[in-house]
């Protein structure tokens, strides 16, 4: 044998020994972490696990409901540190160091870390760091899973429900009597039922101390990962309770939608119709010439309304037509002027005709106040992206995503 197939022979022996010894280059078991900013009086904060280089995630720079994606972690005894983010004059290693623990990883299992309640002196409750171990259990088909933990500092016992935009407030039942800290069990519900989670005082099911919009979600496909969302059976989700930022700290500030006039507040048994304005336009003209605006009140614009949304309406005499509520939708409508056999509920048919919409959309309530609303009511839209950090609200987080679709 010459000296050079010997020493090849030697490599490919030193390979498959190699190969066999599973402490070369085994990759060490994983747990996985996420981090929750829900303290509501202090800037942004660092999160850190400081003692392994492999697999030890680092959140940085997280405001206040800021809420990150799990990330690989090394599985035993975990050394966490949380700082608060360096300024321009700062070093991370002079940075004030918020909280220094150990967690125990176990392998194949899903933490959620939060900071929680406030950092300033005297405040109540205080600044501590509580570890929530997640269950991304898969739902049974058509359905999801969902429960909500009751982080929202200084808020009190609550009681959680779901909404469907169909039906009157409070809704379903998701916990009761939740204090600060705790967690409900996870409840089954199908896909596409849910459309909000609200809360109230314990014990007062209405109204809705706040109301937040869930993410709809979105099925998978062979060339996009699926998003889950409320909509999409296989989805598991928290939603977490945050209270309102502390005005004047470092926590951030606004983000209140927009007042919206109404023009008149009705009530057909426990349905109410909220019209915001109207605008009427003379159409069909002969010959043929542009549409003109002859007459608005209002806002003579859309809602902006669509099914689903969260709807914080306020101002009204009658309390009954406040707070939170589901949209049902919009209920705009056409007259014409004048009437025709051939108008339709879009268009007016008639040449010269009239064509007045009236912007509209509804909502249910429970009681049965008189009609229609006096004072000077106003409405404000909340989408699942909307940020206002002046009221309640609710994270949701994706425990587990919906399967990927397979054609």
């Amino acid at each position: 044998m010459t000296a050079s197939r010997l020493f090849a022979l030697c490599i490919v022996s030193w390979g498959v020994a190699a190969c066999g010894d599973d402490s070369i280059g085994a990759p060490p078991p994983i747990g996985a972490l996420r981090f929750i900013n829900a303290l509501a009086d202090t800037g942004a904060m660092d999160f850190r696990v400081v003692d392994v280089v492999g697999s030890a995630p680092q959140f940085l720079d997280n405001t206040f409901r800021a809420a990150t994606p799990y990330q690989a972690v090394e599985a035993g005894t975990r050394h966490l540190k949380v700082f608060m983010t360096p300024s321009r004059t700062d070093t991370v290693a002079g940075s004030p160091t918020m909280w220094d623990t150990t967690l125990t990883i176990v392998a194949g299992t899903n933490y959620t870390v939060v900071m929680r309640g406030f950092a300033r002196t005297a405040s109540s409750p205080g600044l501590s760091m509580q570890i929530i171990q997640d269950d991304p259990t898969a739902p049974a088909a058509g359905e999801i899973r969902l429960r909500t933990v009751n982080l929202g500092s200084g808020l009190g016992a609550l009681d959680a429900f779901v909404r469907r935009g169909t039906e009157a407030p409070p809704g379903v039942s998701l916990a009761t009597n939740l204090g600060f800290g705790n967690a409900s069990p996870y409840s089954a519900y199908a896909a596409g039922s849910l459309t909000a989670i609200g809360a109230t005082a314990t014990g007062v099911p209405v109204p809705a101390l706040f109301q937040a919009a869930g993410p709809p979600g979105e099925a998978g496909t062979p060339a996009l990962n699926p998003i889950g969302g409320l909509l999409v059976a296989g989805s598991v989700l928290t939603g977490i309770v945050v209270s309102p930022s502390v005005v004047g700290s470092g926590a951030p500030q606004g983000g209140r939608p927009a007042a919206r006039a109404v023009e008149t507040v009705t009530r057909s048994n426990d349905t109410v119709t909220v019209q915001s304005g109207s605008i009427s336009r003379l159409v069909n003209r002969s010959p043929a010439a542009a549409d003109s605006t002859v007459a608005t009140t209002g806002t003579g614009a859309s809602t902006g309304i669509v099914a689903g949304n969260a709807v914080h309406v306020s101002g009204s005499t009658e309390p009954e037509y406040n707070a939170w509520h589901v949209a049902i939708g919009p209920a705009d409508s056409l007259s014409c002027v004048p009437i025709n056999v051939g108008d339709t509920a879009t268009s007016c048919a008639a040449t010269n005709a009239v064509a007045t919409t009236r912007f509209r959309f509804r909502y249910r309530i429970t009681g049965t106040p008189t009609s229609p609303a006096t004072g000077t009511p106003v409405y404000r839209i909340y989408l699942p992206t909307t940020a206002d950090f002046t009221n309640p609200a609710v994270l949701y987080l994706v425990d587990r995503r919906p399967p990927m679709t397979v054609p």
